[in-house]
């Protein structure tokens, strides 16, 4: 099975989801620590979940197909 090549599309699309899903991440824990509350997992969540709707958000807006 060949691999598909990474684009500067799919670079671009991954660098931007993950750096908008860390930061919502440690917004949530800081959330959550000024309420005096325990975090848990609470960040990771956030990340994760963020991540994957902003990666699939931008994959919709920036399609290469025409």
């Amino acid at each position: 099975m060949r691999r598909r090549p990474v684009t500067t599309r799919l670079a671009f699309i991954t660098t931007a989801s993950l750096s908008v899903a860390s930061a919502m991440g440690s917004v949530a824990e800081a959330v959550a620590t000024q309420f005096h509350h325990d975090a848990g997992a609470a960040g990771h969540a956030a990340s994760a979940v963020i991540a994957i709707w902003v990666f699939d958000k931008l994959n919709n807006l920036i399609d290469d197909k025409e």
